[in-house]
């Protein structure tokens, strides 16, 4: 999978249990309650190396506290740390390396398709998904991605592939999550996720086959 740095003009950050940390123009990083307005997927690190908090926690930490004393927000493409500036996509890469966190994630599969419509900019507000017979599929509701989820893990390539059925759980995981992101940002706009296929997006999942 590509580095985040090519995953084209949209903002990333961190999720850390119930918050959230990212790098903005205002060269900040202050963590803060999960929410967003335009979330267009929440991704699951597919890595085998899940490092302990006692672990995490002090590193990031570390990683806050050197950018925001010491970089400057820039709208750039290269990441070059002797000169200071970095966009929020650098941030999340520097963390995810400092914990030795890849995305693994199947070339070409679900999730890394999925993530290459973002990068390119070809989806705009419409949520598209491609099931397993590559149909692109439009996704409007929480219902209707919830109908995708079953349709998906009981097509005949996904059923007798245990890796595929990883990646579209993983898929509709993070579709879902932004439901959860967008309903928390603005609640009037976003209908809350009910009975959500993955539980809470915090942290304490309990999938629902």
């Amino acid at each position: 999978m590509a580095k985040l740095t090519n995953w084209g003009l949209n903002h990333a950050g961190l999720q850390i249990g119930p918050y959230i940390v990212d790098w903005n123009d205002s060269s900040i990083i202050i963590p803060r309650m999960l929410s967003s307005k335009h979330a267009k997927a929440l991704i699951p690190i597919n890595d085998k190396v899940t490092p302990t908090k006692a672990s995490a926690v002090p590193t990031i930490c570390r990683i806050i506290c050197e950018w925001n004393k010491n970089f400057t927000y820039e709208n750039c493409i290269s990441f070059k740390p002797e000169t200071k500036k970095a966009n929020c996509q650098h941030f999340v890469q520097q963390v995810l390396d400092a914990l030795g966190i890849k995305n693994n994630w199947k070339p070409w599969g679900p999730v890394d398709k999925y993530i290459s419509k973002i990068a390119e900019g070809t989806m705009g507000k419409e949520i598209i998904i491609s099931d397993p017979d590559a149909q692109e599929i439009f996704i409007n509701s929480h219902e209707e991605l919830r109908q995708f989820y079953k349709n998906v893990i009981t097509n005949p390539k996904v059923l007798g592939d245990p890796v595929m059925r990883n990646e579209y759980e993983a898929l509709v995981k993070c579709v879902e999550r932004s439901f959860q992101l967008k309903h928390l940002g603005n609640p009037e706009a976003f209908p809350e996720v009910k009975d959500a296929i993955f539980g809470d997006f915090t942290g304490k999942i309990s999938a629902k086959p």
